[in-house]
């Protein structure tokens, strides 16, 4: 079982959390359960909550390597989904930088002189 992941989201008013695992990913505000989950990935099956607190399946199959916020998002019917994808548009990765034991970053450095220029 996969570990939650949070994300505040303001623009929504709300704490969204997903689980993603092999089978399958969740997106739901506040504490977890499936009382409060608004869009639900098993398999290649997604299914989002309307406004009106019903469930519609998405015709849309996923791939094992897709993600249901890449291909199901949509302003009409899972806004949810859309901002939260948009948002994490903005996040910068920096999978570039040596993380290893003998990485410059890890490297011991003497403390700057107070005063003095770099």
């Amino acid at each position: 079982m996969a570990t939650p992941s949070t994300l505040a989201c303001p623009a929504l008013g709300i704490t969204l959390r997903t689980r993603s695992g092999n089978q399958g990913e969740s997106l739901w505000t506040g504490n977890a359960g499936r009382a409060n989950a608004f869009a639900v990935r098993h398999g290649p099956s997604v299914r989002i909550r309307s406004q009106s607190g019903e469930w519609k399946q998405v015709d849309l199959p996923l791939a094992p390597f897709d993600s249901m916020m890449t291909h199901c998002s949509d302003p009409r019917d899972a806004l949810e989904l859309l901002l939260l994808r948009e948002r994490m548009r903005d996040w910068r990765f920096y999978d570039h930088f040596r993380t290893d034991p003998d990485a410059p970053a890890r490297r011991r450095r003497s403390a700057p002189t107070p005063g003095a220029r770099q």
